[in-house]
């Protein structure tokens, strides 16, 4: 049953839509599939680290009201620069692909991991796993769950890459530009929201 709830609550993040389910289709749209696995890994650690902290009580500590406002503003400023950069400035053309295909990717999972770990919508609702499974089950029982919800979470995201990878053949170089100004709009969007939760 444990499983089965682990597996269900990975699921579940499948109704949230955020700017990381965005970055994570671009990365893949602009570089290609080991762009999108590699910030697939990049969003799956800032879960992790999230997990870790709830497990160990530091959920306690983070959940004061100056902890997630620091959260949120940082977090908006960062939506805020991304989506101003996708917005304004096209991607570089590169003589040498492979060294810039290789920083593009350290690039690609340092920014998928910040954008994930700054949003205190993702603390919250890790918060709110935890809680509900040492409710319903047990506190011995809540990290298999909390195990399986991760390898769910990051599983779909690997999907939502292939996905992507598929339909990339609708996207020639102008779609790709505009897809890359909607995701823009849309962090800034999010960097907004961010910013009306600290006040």
């Amino acid at each position: 049953m444990e499983i089965l709830t682990g597996i269900l609550l990975g699921l579940s993040t499948l109704l949230f839509v955020g700017p990381v389910f965005f970055y994570l289709i671009q990365a893949t749209l602009q570089k290609g599939t080991y762009a999108g696995i590699t910030a697939a890994l990049g969003i799956i650690l800032g879960d992790i680290l999230y997990v870790y902290f709830c497990l160990n009580g530091l959920e306690n500590y983070l959940n004061k009201p100056g902890h997630i406002k620091a959260i949120a503003v940082t977090g908006g400023l960062l939506l805020l620069l991304l989506g101003l950069e996708n917005f304004f400035r096209k991607p570089k053309a590169n003589s040498n692909l492979t060294k810039s295909l290789n920083k593009s990717l350290v690039a690609i999972f340092f920014r998928a991991f910040v954008l994930n770990f700054v949003n205190p919508f993702v603390f919250v609702v890790w918060v709110g796993f935890l809680t509900y499974s040492e409710t319903k089950f047990s506190t011995q029982a809540t990290p298999l769950i909390l195990v399986f919800t991760l390898a769910v979470i990051f599983i779909t995201d690997i999907i939502k890459v292939f996905l992507a990878k598929k339909l990339s053949y609708f996207f020639n170089t102008e779609r790709l530009l505009l897809f890359r100004k909607f995701t823009g709009i849309l962090m800034i969007i999010f960097a907004v929201k961010l910013f009306w939760t600290a006040i």
